[in-house]
């Protein structure tokens, strides 16, 4: 039993062992404000979860054991399962990531355990298999939602698309959800709700899924909100290498399903934990619904590292890393510079490669020559920094559709 259960039940009632009234009274108040301090933070700023957010070896251990002293609400369909596939299987690979989850029709935390676990209630009463309608979408999921919320037994709730976002049903509808767990935000708070982007589909940085994606992500920026971004997941290998514009999808696939790139990378990297399953007594392998355990793993780790930023870890100094559209095209070319770096960085320094530089955080860059260009991005923290450089990222080809002019004639 921990140190504060012996000491205070769980409405700040204390048990006497020979103490006098206002010793224990005083004790129980010092120590309450102490724990309930510490369990979590109201971090400044947005906190993007994100395919840069997975190394674990990066954030201190006290932070991951005040992150489990952090409750939360989880709703989901099949595809958010792979987040708790993942947790399971990493608490089997490292002890210290210790992991408890109920299922369950009805609400309900596990246990405390001892040594402490992050807990974790997974499902909406009074199912587990929680679509849009049963969370957010109309009067009797949100019902359903602030039902759970009501109890006070959670620091935080999420719930995780199935193939919504996908839909051609227009921006008031993913607005709509934005709008409603702010709402809940409003209502509630004491907790957080965390944003999630939806799995990828095949269709690429053009096609629906991801315009509505970057709908979800401009307003958790613009709004200092908590985004879960499943999506981005999904669309880089461990190394970094980007698949998106190869058509991704929520399988690792991509060409066409031709290739998978989580078979590829463990079939490069033989022996690596990211390549790991969760087995059943017989040593089989359990599934990673509609996906790779290298997905899996993936998204445990990042949301291990969501649970940290959370409790009050600051993230590591900052990782540079970004993203650039569109990456090819005819003069002139103007580019969207999009910043991804990790960490919290206060500074950045663009070089375009072409002569022109910015010091904006997401600048708009114009190319006015044909040729290939190589840009970096170096984004600083607390004084220090990081670059990242990408070699041939932007091909800019002669004028299109223009005529040719030989002497006074247009040809």
């Amino acid at each position: 039993t921990s140190r504060i259960d012996l000491l205070c039940l769980p409405d700040h009632r204390c048990r006497s062992w020979g103490l006098r009234t206002t010793e224990i009274a005083f004790l129980c108040v010092i120590i309450s404000l102490f724990f309930m301090g510490s369990a979590k933070a109201d971090t400044p700023g947005p906190i993007i979860i994100d395919h840069t957010c997975t190394d674990l070896s990066r954030i201190p251990p006290d932070w991951i054991e005040q992150a489990k002293q952090l409750t939360i609400h989880y709703a989901h369909t099949s595809h958010g399962s792979q987040i708790v596939s993942g947790l399971l299987n990493l608490e089997t690979l490292n002890s210290i990531y210790s992991f408890v989850v109920t299922v369950r029709n009805d609400e309900g935390l596990p246990s405390a355990e001892v040594p402490p676990a992050l807990r974790m209630y997974d499902g909406n009463p009074d199912e587990t298999y929680i679509e849009p309608d049963d969370y957010w979408d109309g009067q009797s999921g949100e019902n359903r939602t602030r039902a759970v919320a009501d109890t006070g037994h959670y620091d935080f709730s999420m719930w995780s698309w199935c193939g919504q976002v996908s839909e051609d049903n227009g921006p008031q509808y993913i607005q709509s959800y934005l709008d409603t767990l702010d709402g809940f935000e409003a209502n509630y708070p004491a907790m957080r709700f965390i944003y999630m982007t939806g799995h990828l589909d095949g269709t690429g940085s053009t096609g629906t899924l991801h315009i509505h994606n970057e709908q979800i992500r401009s307003y958790c920026r613009a709004n200092n909100k908590v985004l879960f971004d499943f999506a981005d997941i999904e669309r880089y290998d461990p190394d970094g290498e980007d698949f998106l514009d190869r058509g991704a999808t929520d399988g690792c696939d991509y060409d066409d399903y031709q290739h998978n790139w989580a078979e590829e990378w463990c079939a490069a990297n033989p022996g690596s934990p990211l390549c790991t399953c969760l087995e059943d007594e017989s040593s089989n392998c359990y599934e990673c619904a509609h996906s790779n355990w290298l997905n899996c793993n993936q998204k445990a780790r990042a949301f291990w590292w969501m649970m940290a930023r959370l409790a009050g870890w600051p993230g590591p100094s900052a990782n540079a890393a970004f993203d650039a559209a569109p990456r090819a095209g005819s003069l002139p070319l103007m580019v969207t510079f999009t910043d991804q770096s990790s960490g919290e960085a206060t500074s950045w320094s663009w070089n375009f490669g072409d002569g022109g530089v910015s010091s904006a955080r997401n600048p708009v860059h114009t190319y006015t020559a044909e040729g290939s260009y190589m840009v970096s991005l170096t984004a600083c923290s607390g004084g220090e920094c990081s670059t990242e450089t990408r070699g041939n990222l932007i091909s800019v080809a002669a004028c299109a559709n223009l005529p040719a002019r030989i002497g006074n004639t247009d040809y």
